[in-house]
């Protein structure tokens, strides 16, 4: 797994996680909970464009 794949995947772990105790508690942060959400939207859409670009390299300059 490249590192730049595996550092979005621990984020993404960390930004559930909160996202998880947010949406636990009695009243959540209606702006923590969107921010959370979209942040991890963020997350998933970089890693689909890591895996894309491993799958399909760009030919390089000589």
């Amino acid at each position: 797994m490249k590192a730049r794949i595996y550092k979005l995947t621990e984020y993404l772990q960390r930004v559930e996680e909160r996202l998880s105790l947010e949406q636990q508690r009695e009243k959540p942060n209606g702006l923590a909970l969107l921010h959370l959400q979209h942040l991890r939207q963020r997350i998933r859409s970089a890693m689909k464009r890591a895996i894309q670009r491993l799958a399909k390299p760009q030919p390089q300059a000589a």
